[in-house]
């Protein structure tokens, strides 16, 4: 933003740090006061004052005069050319010796030049000297305004100045060393050496009270900001831009269209030179979801300032609030709901865990198999984040087990069963029961064989020891057990028939955790050769629950075969998991990994009975898979190795 001559804006107070009392500008339509006129002296060598067009070589300068060394006589150069010279575009260099139009060498010694010029104003507030280029041969040695030195403020390095020249220099001259409404003189000295050229050359402008210097300050930084981020933004000046002598940054409450707030929250700070990148202090205890306007004021100091603002309409957010809830604990098998709802409006939520995403919404419900830390990470319209953390610690139940058959003879089979979970036994109040049941007897009798174990204590002297416990001390028959007495240790290992149909219930419980059983079915199938039966294992998620009597659960009296059970083998797999479905229904499968996160789901056309599941793509571990079918929904665990 630029305040020109024409439509100049209303300016800000001033206040030069360290320095300067309080000073207002206030400006007029034409950027003028009263008795205070405009004037731009052109001081250009070579230049024609009445046309502004460059001289011809070998034409006398009408602005300039040169005295040589040891001399009082002021004679006018000639614009001049030295291919071994810098040129400027806007000047030509000027010298008492030329030959058709060239430089010629010289006496050396120091040249004076001086340009007289009348200011017409009655007063003047402020003036400048503007120097685009600016060079002697060889070097410049002195700069006055009236008899009052500003060599130092020309700031010349050591060297030759005749090539490269010097360039962009602004000198802020002393109203008092000018005479307003008088002549006023320039006088430049140029140091020569012996038997070389002599020239000298500039192009500038004098400048009185010109209040605009082309300043032009831009802001680039975020439109939103959230609560707690550090307040940071990029400061410059357009290109073209005027130099500025200091620079402010404000911040300063207001509404949504920028317009300052009474009573507000405001801060400025003032800084030397042009403007770069900035943050504001910390701790400004700025309130969050208000606008501010970030202010930027560049200041071209003299006797009159030239001040030009920019300002940038910035939303401070606050930042939303994530909540995942307090820890629990939950027993294996079981869910559990995380999070909390909050009522933010524009607030989106996702969880992770172990470096996955699990989910989204301000509640979650997860279902985990082991220890898992869940994150809730809250982002408002703004992207402003917050982040909670919640951890569910799963108490370990876990009563599968694998079985085996051993046979004996083509009559029976004996059966021995492993624990999957074998640090069971160290949890406090840990306990197990087994049940057996004949599945094939007549209606109304449905016989079953149980047996309860706990730690290390209890009965255990006939199906231990613990996790593999090979069924001992009964004999089935059909429709009926016969339990040897006493039941022990030596007792001889439990007889299943070929050709009937049983099922073995494994419950645990803890002192933590209520009972969890697991089911499998060993079923008769017909073989070939010379055995008329094999006997194959499946799971069976309808099995007998804790709570409800055998009877009520299952495969009802009479049944041959499971009807609804379901293997899943080999399982411990090193990929691809084939899932046998013994009825004709549809089924819909969906698995999940450690962390409770769906990764697979698809949909089973009915008559479909065996589905391959390839979890080969997936990290090793424990996964969980749940099958529905007919409305009811199995759950089973599944290990890839």
């Amino acid at each position: 933003m630029v305040c020109a001559v024409v439509l100049c804006k209303l300016k800000f107070t001033i206040m030069k740090r360290h320095v300067r009392q309080l000073l207002v500008l206030v400006f007029s339509v034409f950027g003028i006061q009263a008795g205070f006129a405009q004037e731009t002296i052109d001081l250009s060598t070579g230049v024609s004052n009445s046309t502004g067009s460059l001289f011809t070589p070998g034409t006398l300068d009408d602005t300039w005069r040169v005295q040589r060394p040891g001399n009082t006589n002021w004679l006018a150069p000639k614009a001049c050319t030295l291919s071994a010279w810098q040129e400027s575009a806007c000047s030509r260099w000027v010298s008492l010796d030329t030959y058709s139009g060239e430089a010629v060498v010289t006496n050396g010694g120091t040249y004076t030049y001086r340009a007289t010029f009348t200011v017409s104003s009655t007063r003047i507030d402020c003036a400048s000297l503007e120097i685009s280029h600016i060079g002697g041969d060889n070097r410049i040695t002195g700069l006055q305004v009236n008899g009052y030195s500003y060599y130092t403020a020309l700031n010349v390095p050591a060297g030759d100045h005749f090539s490269p020249l010097l360039q962009n220099r602004t000198i802020i001259l002393n109203t008092a060393h000018l005479n307003p409404g008088g002549t006023n003189t320039v006088t430049v000295t140029v140091s020569n050496g012996a038997d070389t050229y002599a020239g000298f050359n500039m192009c500038g402008s004098m400048r009185i009270n010109n209040v605009n210097f082309n300043i032009d300050p831009n802001i680039t930084g975020p439109s939103a900001i959230c609560q707690g981020n550090p307040l940071a933004f990029g400061g410059s000046l357009a290109p073209g831009s005027g130099v500025a002598t200091d620079h402010l940054w404000g911040i300063q409450e207001c509404d949504a269209s920028g317009t300052p707030v009474a009573g507000g929250f405001s801060a400025e700070y003032w800084f030397n030179g042009p403007p770069s990148n900035y943050t504001f202090p910390s701790g400004l205890n700025l309130t969050c979801n208000r606008y501010y306007n970030i202010r930027l004021a560049a200041v071209y100091e003299s006797t009159c300032d030239n001040w030009a603002e920019e300002r940038k309409l910035i939303y401070y957010s606050c930042n939303p609030v994530a909540n995942a809830g307090p820890d629990r604990t939950i027993c294996e098998g079981e869910c559990t709901t995380i999070g909390a709802l909050l009522g933010s409006k524009g607030v989106t939520y996702t969880w992770t865990a172990g470096g996955a995403t699990v989910g989204s919404g301000a509640l979650l419900e997860v279902c985990p198999v082991t220890n898992t830390t869940y994150t809730v990470t809250a982002t408002n319209q703004y992207g402003c984040t917050a982040m909670d953390q919640v951890t569910v610690t799963v108490s370990p139940n876990d009563p599968r087990y694998i079985g085996t058959i051993i046979p004996v003879n083509s009559t029976y089979f004996n059966v021995e069963a492993e624990a999957v979970y074998t640090a069971g036994l160290s949890l406090p109040g840990f306990m197990f029961d087994w049940m057996i049941e004949e599945l094939n007897t007549s209606s109304g009798n449905t016989p079953y064989y149980s047996h309860h174990g706990y730690n290390s204590l209890g009965d255990n002297s006939c199906w231990w020891p613990y996790p593999t416990h090979k069924f001992k001390g009964f004999v089935s028959t059909p429709g009926s057990f016969t339990q040897a007495t006493p039941c022990n240790s030596s007792s001889p290992d439990g007889k299943f028939l070929y050709g009937r149909t049983y099922r073995i219930t494994r419950t645990t419980w803890t002192d933590a955790c209520d009972p969890r059983s697991y089911s499998l079915i060993f079923s008769p199938t017909f073989g070939k050769g010379t055995d008329p039966y094999t006997v194959s294992i499946t799971e069976d998620p309808n099995g007998p629950q804790p709570g409800k009597p055998a009877s009520d659960m299952g495969l009802q009296p009479g049944a041959t075969v499971a009807e609804d059970a379901v293997l899943i083998y080999p399982n411990p797999g090193n990929g691809i998991f084939n899932i046998m479905l013994n009825d004709a229904k549809e089924a819909s499968i969906e698995v999940f990994d450690l962390f409770g996160k769906k990764i697979q789901s698809r949909i089973i056309a009915a008559d479909t009975h065996t589905v391959p599941v390839d979890l080969s793509a997936y990290a090793k571990g424990m996964y969980t898979i749940h099958i529905t079918r007919g409305g009811q929904t199995s759950t089973h665990k599944v290990i890839l190795q």
